[in-house]
């Protein structure tokens, strides 16, 4: 893995260095990167698995897979709070805004609209 990370790197640094031109030119450039042993389907997998990926508020990914969810608590000198782990990011999230909800009201800052959050709280209770 650290050496597919290097070997994007060179991948983009070439592609910086060189002047913008049409698409097929920059796909020249990547195909021209076969002579680090590059091919183009890694690159693309790669780039795609970043995007496909949401950053949520209080959520982090672990190496291997799961995600943790916390929350700041600024009653008690803004210690951390933690609030479990979970299979996707998704469902960290909502445990975070559940309980960004439940501290701060609607001044909270959610990743997902209050509807969604209190429409969850309702599914607890049962």
């Amino acid at each position: 893995m650290e050496d597919l990370k290097f070997r994007l790197l060179v991948v983009r640094s070439i592609k910086r260095h060189v002047p913008f031109q049409s698409e097929e030119s920059s796909l020249e450039t990547v195909n021209s990167s076969s002579s680090y042993g590059i091919k183009k389907e890694e690159v693309t997998s790669y780039e795609e698995d970043r995007e496909k990926e949401k950053n949520y508020r209080g959520v982090r990914k672990r190496p291997w897979g799961k995600f943790a969810a916390e929350i700041r608590d600024s009653t008690r000198n803004v210690v951390r709070v933690w609030l479990g782990t979970f299979d996707n990011a998704e469902e960290a999230a909502l445990a975070y805004d559940q309980d960004a909800f439940a501290m701060r009201g609607s001044m909270a800052i959610l990743n997902f609209p209050v509807e969604i959050v209190k429409e969850s709280f309702k599914l607890n209770e049962v």
